[in-house]
């Protein structure tokens, strides 16, 4: 507990936010994991559209640069479902009416993931390395401050 005791405040507050940032990148890594272990029926889908979910990269005229999400439609059983991809970007990487895989869960089939859109890698990388980033921050500050 002495260890403790002897950090300041900024060095406390980069390791937890590296501890934070760490924390999301495993999240994001073990869910995308699950998602392929449970979504392991084929069928073939079609982009059915893009769906706008935030805005990023605000500027002062003009607004900012929206992200999409590639929605596809796939049918299972009869049942149609249109569901959004994993993925939002600023550029969509699909056509709309494009042949798409789409991996789902036979128990749940609203739960799937397209093939086609790979990992979100950025979302497992980015957290990743901001956190290696904020622990050296709180090292260095730790080395000069002590």
């Amino acid at each position: 507990m002495a260890v403790m005791e002897n950090l300041t405040p900024p060095v406390l507050i980069f390791f937890f936010f590296g501890l934070l940032l760490l924390a999301i990148a495993c999240i994001r890594w073990l869910w995308g994991n699950w998602k392929r272990k449970v979504c392991t029926k084929k069928t073939i889908g079609a982009v059915s559209g893009f769906k706008r979910v935030s805005v990023y990269l605000k500027q002062e005229r003009g607004g900012g640069m929206p992200l999409y999400r590639t929605l596809v439609t796939y049918s299972v059983k009869g049942v149609e479902y249109t569901r959004p991809g994993e993925k939002a970007t600023p550029f969509c990487n699909f056509e709309e009416g494009q042949k798409v895989t789409v991996f789902y869960n036979p128990s749940k089939p609203r739960l799937c993931y397209i093939l086609e859109e790979g990992r979100a890698i950025l979302a497992i990388l980015t957290p990743l390395a901001f956190s290696i980033v904020a622990m050296i921050m709180a090292w260095v500050l730790h080395l000069v401050t002590s």
